[in-house]
Parts: structure tokens; C-alpha cells; sequence
């Protein structure tokens, strides 16, 4: 899994990457990257559904977006 610094910027306009979290696997409700010191996690806005804490962003997201067929 690719690891992405929260400190590095990912393009040249030196802003942060655009991150697509799908809609909430539970109620269908939006998403939000919720940072903890150095730890991050996903929470939807309606529900509070939540990804467990996460090193890297891309780990949080990966959980948030996968779906059971």
C-alpha cells in the first residue's frame, strides 16, 4: 500500500492531494478524514460510522472505500 506523508505535498500547486471517499457503507451519508495528533480515520457525517486509527491516510481510506459484494 502506497504510504503518503501528511507533512510532503503531492503536486506542483503544493497542495494537499484530492482524496474521493465513497459514501458511507451504512446509511449512504458522507465521509470525513478526521486526524488524531498523528493518527487518522474516516467518520461519516450522519451515522458516525468509523475506520479504526491509521498511520497513513491511504490505509483509512482504502478501509472506508472497500464494500462487500
Amino acid at each position: 500500500m502506497e504510504r503518503l506523508d501528511e507533512r510532503r505535498w503531492s503536486n506542483q500547486n503544493n497542495t494537499r492531494p484530492t482524496v474521493e471517499l465513497k459514501a458511507c457503507a451504512h446509511c449512504g451519508a458522507s465521509g470525513e478524514l478526521h486526524f488524531q495528533g498523528r493518527k487518522v480515520q474516516v467518520i461519516c457525517m450522519k451515522c458516525r460510522m468509523q475506520t479504526p486509527l491509521f498511520d497513513f491516510q491511504t490505509q483509512a481510506i482504502a478501509l472506508w472505500n472497500k464494500r462487500v459484494e
